[in-house]
């Protein structure tokens, strides 16, 4: 094309990254737990089949607005749009009971009888059985930025990171595996274990001490994991690699596909197509593997704020059955007031930029668009090491902001963003 400024003539020698983008970062729009799956629709009902003893499955017609979805043992959860939770099911040791003015919530985590929700500023707030101490999280080294939930444990992923849980810690190493993770960029929890996709797509996994994750060292460039009696990684071209001993291998039709996600639940498993359909394999003895016709599932991930460090002592935890949001929540550092660069828009694609600095390690872009269903990547890596990554996510056009903050303490990053699949702009943060 046009070279009259050198724009068609790449300098020598350059290796582009090719970093995959994280499947995880859709937010839980599908479930699995037990022998139930849910999902969040594109209208943000969420739709619930499988076994119904506990009431999961003809409770979820009492959700609206939601935007992410944890499905437990006995209960379930939801994250609604104003960012407050809604859990239904059995309700057992007041595992559905969500404390009094809670909001600010990123994301809900399910285990027996137990809920956790993680806030955007940090905070784990956990309410449910108190046995094996599943609702006191511990001290966080650093800002929590995931949460999971298993059977009798929760784990955090933070942002140095690193993992946490907490829970029963029995022979199976539930909560001490977790000190194996150190480059921790995403994590699930399942029956008695947890893996995390760590820096280069490789798998670190823990939990049950018999040997059935073993296959979870053959997986490469995962994008996501779900983990239940055995587990499932997306790979960055959307294939499935499973791993385990309780779960059939997939139909062809399944394995040789693209998806968006995946969840594992017990002995069974769900993806998304990339269409937004459903489809199910494994045990189907209540109904776990069957959708129902014609749903489309949710593919639009949240803008999120990012998170707010907390201040070293008290941690970022809250235990108390009714907590206040305002009370708990960290005081956040002064930040500078912001200042804003406009971007050129690119011509092939109707969006505009603008990037804010907001404080030190932080900074918010605002993309505008005339297409909600444009899909929007940001990467952001160390500047002159473009296989570094630093932090990702994935953004619909909602109000059309876009928040980071890097965890490390460096003065520039490169930022790439990938509209609709494409890379369209690569520029540096100061």
């Amino acid at each position: 094309g046009n070279n009259s400024a050198g724009q068609a003539t790449p300098p020598p020698g350059l290796t582009v990254s090719q970093a995959p983008v994280l499947a995880s970062d859709f937010a839980g729009q599908v479930s699995a737990g037990g022998n139930v799956t849910c999902v969040i629709t594109t209208d943000q009902r969420v739709v619930c089949w499988g076994d119904d003893a506990n009431g999961i499955v003809s409770g979820a017609s009492a959700v609206t607005s939601a935007v992410q979805v944890s499905v437990g043992f006995e209960h379930a959860c939801a994250v609604k749009s104003d960012t407050t939770v809604f859990c239904w099911g059995a309700g057992l040791s007041g595992s559905t009971t969500v404390p009094a003015g809670l909001g600010n919530v990123k994301k809900v985590a399910t285990a027996m009888e137990a809920s956790c929700s993680l806030s955007n500023s940090g905070i784990v707030t956990c309410w449910g059985t108190s046995a094996n101490g599943l609702t006191t999280p511990p001290s966080f080294s650093s800002t929590p930025v995931d949460i999971s939930g298993g059977d009798l444990m929760f784990c955090a992923l933070l942002a140095s990171g690193s993992a946490t849980c907490w829970g029963l810690n029995d022979g199976a190493g539930r909560v001490s595996g977790a000190s194996a993770v150190t480059a921790g960029l995403a994590i699930d929890s399942g029956r008695a274990a947890t893996c995390t996709i760590v820096s280069g797509g490789t798998l670190t996994c823990w939990g049950f001490g018999d040997g059935r994750f073993s296959g979870a060292t053959s997986v490469t460039q995962a994008v996501q994991v779900s983990v239940g009696q055995s587990g499932c990684a997306l790979n960055a071209s959307g294939t499935l690699q499973c791993f385990g001993t309780y779960l059939t291998a997939p139909p062809a039709s399944i394995q040789g596909a693209r998806h968006s996600y995946v969840a594992v639940g017990d002995q069974h498993a769900c993806t998304v197509s990339t269409s937004g359909a459903p489809t199910c394999w494994g045990n189907n003895s209540a109904g776990q593997a069957t959708p129902p016709p014609g749903l489309t599932v949710s593919q639009t991930a949240r803008s999120l704020p990012p998170p707010t460090p907390a201040s070293p002592s008290p941690s970022p935890t809250s235990t108390s059955p009714s907590p206040s949001p305002t009370s708990t929540s960290p005081s956040p550092s002064p930040t500078p007031q912001p200042t804003e660069t406009d971007l050129e828009p690119d011509e092939e694609v109707a969006y505009s930029l603008k990037v804010s600095r907001i404080g030190s390690g932080a900074w918010r872009i605002k993309i505008e668009t005339a297409d909600p269903r444009t899909t929007f990547t940001v990467i952001a890596t160390r500047e002159g090491a473009s296989t570094k990554l630093v932090w990702r996510n994935l953004v619909s056009d909602d109000n059309g902001e876009f928040s980071f903050r890097t965890t490390r303490n460096l003065k520039s990053y490169r930022v790439r963003l990938i509209v609709d699949g494409a890379v369209r702009d690569v520029f540096i943060v100061r």
